[in-house]
């Protein structure tokens, strides 16, 4: 029972870990990040106006 619960437990582990790791990098020439960064700018102007 408890070599079951090893084997569960490093399987939870592994995809874990796998699911931790993203494929994309966190460059910030991410043509998304700007045009979100651009409407949250727009936004903000918009409410205080």
């Amino acid at each position: 029972m408890k070599k079951i619960l090893n084997w569960v437990l490093d399987a939870t582990l592994v995809c874990g870990a796998s699911v931790m790791t993203s494929c994309s990098s966190d460059n910030d020439d991410n043509p998304a990040q700007e045009q979100a960064k651009k409407n949250r700018k727009e936004f903000v102007e918009h409410t205080l106006a």
